[in-house]
């Protein structure tokens, strides 16, 4: 994707990430392979598309906006009980 948009634009001023994946439903019942999902997507991912980007955007002096969602910075997703 960054090859791509190198080839295409010429370069990265500014990178996005709005990416977010959550699995609903009883944490009792979240089985490994759905925290691998979660994680992949919420956090893997990011890091991986920033350490592919980052020496772009040092030579443009560009920008990195992290997106999130409010409402998992304030309550679970998962049920306890």
């Amino acid at each position: 994707m960054v090859d791509e948009t190198i080839a295409k634009f010429g370069g990265i001023d500014v990178l996005v990430k709005n990416a977010a994946f959550a699995k609903f439903g009883n944490l009792e019942e979240q089985t490994s392979e759905d925290l691998d999902s979660i994680f992949a997507v919420n956090l893997k991912a990011p890091i991986l598309i920033t350490q592919a980007a980052i020496e772009h955007l040092k030579k443009s002096r560009g920008a990195v906006v992290n997106v999130s969602s409010f409402v998992s910075g304030v309550r679970s997703n998962s049920k306890f009980l």
